[in-house]
């Protein structure tokens, strides 16, 4: 694009910043350039091991944008020392890649070195990968990520859970933190009782958990991060639980809600959670013990069909009264599930969720999984009978195909 005026670069970068997700690969060379459209391309910028691999952010509801911009640490360092300027411009900073192996040394010196320029913008922090967050003892954290308001952190490690509370610190400007993947962390023994500095942020946080109980890590990672919020809920504004309930009763799993302090419980309002056939009276004792639970998207690890489905609804143990939504994920098989075409079948999962029970039920969204797209012979009908059983109610029973681009389920905000 050489020889391209610069309004007509400005409409491409434009176009493609549209649309970056879906972009594998750019490169464009210019002779000159708007300042919008600079903006745009280091709008996201990435920090990673391999710059020329292709993007590889774990799909997910909050999956952080395409970077336009991929460096590694040195390329970054030398646009530090000799194009400041285009560093102000990000407002997206990207750290690692969940999927590259052995960087967590470089990006943690990475971090603990880096400084970013004065009047920078960043406002979105995501780290990925193996690496300990510094301690802000020289105000470097505080000066590169103080005006940081979404965090996303995907493995990252933190020496003490006394240490991940004081960085959390840093971030007081914060509005959403996530954080997903295995987590490495090491508790003292009077970690609990006192010597963790509770959260603090400026408004209350939103907070989103995604944790991996299949690793092997030295702390029950929920327990600590309730414990956490216990010492001041008022700076959390609301929690949302991805995880599942293990057999084993290791405290790693879902069940230490139970034991959460009252205030942690009502900061509850989401729920993700996979369960097994003998799991049903841990979910459903889950459920009934947070207050202020409004969404719960769940899968079951066993066939479950929309007449068994309804006799978890009506067993007396499964009840909350501030759901608004729910949302079960029903696996199908390659030869797909005859239990699900029946009309008696959604008929008999509809008197239950008429119970009064869920009376502040307002949809219930059955979630069909399948290795191949489920064909229409299959949709059609269950549409057709959810449609004509739910007719006049209140209540709103949608299907969603996970293959669709466009969902039914999107009809509804699954979003805190």
């Amino acid at each position: 694009m050489n020889f391209f005026p610069p309004e007509v670069i400005e409409y491409v970068v434009d176009f493609l910043d549209d649309d970056r997700a879906s972009l594998l690969s750019c490169s464009m060379v210019a002779r000159a350039w708007h300042v919008r459209s600079v903006a745009h391309l280091f709008r996201v910028l990435q920090v990673c091991k391999d710059p020329y691999s292709w993007d590889r952010w774990m799909a997910s509801d909050t999956a952080p944008p395409v970077a336009f911009i991929r460096v590694t640490v040195v390329e970054f360092n030398q646009l530090m020392h000799d194009f400041a300027h285009l560093i102000c411009y990000v407002e997206h900073l990207q750290i690692g890649d969940p999927l590259e192996e052995g960087n967590g040394p470089t990006l943690t010196t990475f971090l603990r070195t880096m400084r970013l320029p004065d009047g920078h913008s960043v406002q979105r922090l995501s780290l990925s990968g193996d690496l300990y967050l510094p301690l802000d003892h020289d105000r470097r954290l505080s000066h590169n990520f103080g005006h940081v308001t979404v965090l996303r952190m995907h493995g990252t490690k933190f020496s003490y859970m006394s240490t991940f509370a004081e960085i959390m610190l840093a971030f007081r400007y914060a509005t959403f933190v996530e954080m997903s993947g295995p987590m490495h962390m090491t508790v003292g023994p009077n970690i609990v009782q006192g010597d963790m500095a509770p959260p603090f942020f400026a408004q209350p946080c939103a907070m989103h958990w995604k944790l991996d109980f299949q690793t092997t890590s030295p702390v029950a990672p929920l327990s600590v991060l309730l414990a956490w919020v216990a010492k001041d809920p008022s700076h959390v504004s609301t929690i949302h639980l991805t995880g599942n309930i293990p057999k084993s009763r290791d405290g790693t799993s879902l069940r230490r809600l139970l034991e959460a302090d009252p205030g942690v419980r009502r900061r509850v309002h989401r729920l993700t959670v996979e369960f097994g056939r003998d799991q049903v009276s841990d979910l459903a004792a889950i459920v009934s013990h947070l207050p202020c639970l409004s969404i719960l998207r769940c899968s079951a690890q066993y066939k479950l069909y929309p007449s068994a489905l309804a006799r978890i609804l009506a067993s007396e143990e499964f009840a909350s009264s501030s759901l608004r939504a729910i949302e079960v994920s029903v696996e199908l098989y390659d030869t797909f599930n005859l239990g699900i075409m029946t009309r008696d079948a959604w008929e008999s999962l509809l008197i239950p969720l008429s119970s009064p029970k869920w009376r502040s039920l307002q949809v219930f969204v059955v979630r069909l999984l399948a290795r191949q797209r489920v064909p229409s012979t299959i949709k059609r009908p269950i549409r057709e009978m959810l449609a004509n059983i739910c007719h006049g109610s209140s209540l709103r029973v949608l299907l969603d195909d996970s293959s669709e681009q466009e969902s039914t389920a999107k009809d509804f905000s699954f979003e805190l």
